[in-house]
């Protein structure tokens, strides 16, 4: 996981760049793929990694399929801060 801070309040598309660089510092092997949330929509791929949001599963998709997609966004879901808990 990578941390930044910024001086400016800035679109999450804008700070994923500098996430991933402070992430592959502390990683020894490459970042293949990151699962963002919607926030991160337009950006498809950051240097070598490629970039996964959440969409409307496809007409074509098969039920295994679609459930593997639910599973990958649920489980980053999972890891999301939860700010609204008391």
């Amino acid at each position: 996981m990578g941390v930044t801070a910024h001086n400016i309040n800035q679109h999450d598309s804008k700070t994923l760049e500098a996430a991933l660089r402070h992430a592959h510092t502390k990683r020894t092997t490459t970042i293949n793929e990151a699962i963002c949330d919607r926030g991160y929509r337009g950006t498809k791929q950051v240097g070598k990694t490629q970039i996964s949001i959440p969409s409307v599963p496809l007409k074509r998709d098969t039920d295994k399929q679609r459930e593997e997609k639910r599973k990958q966004f649920k489980r980053r879901a999972a890891i999301e801060p939860n700010y609204w808990s008391s």
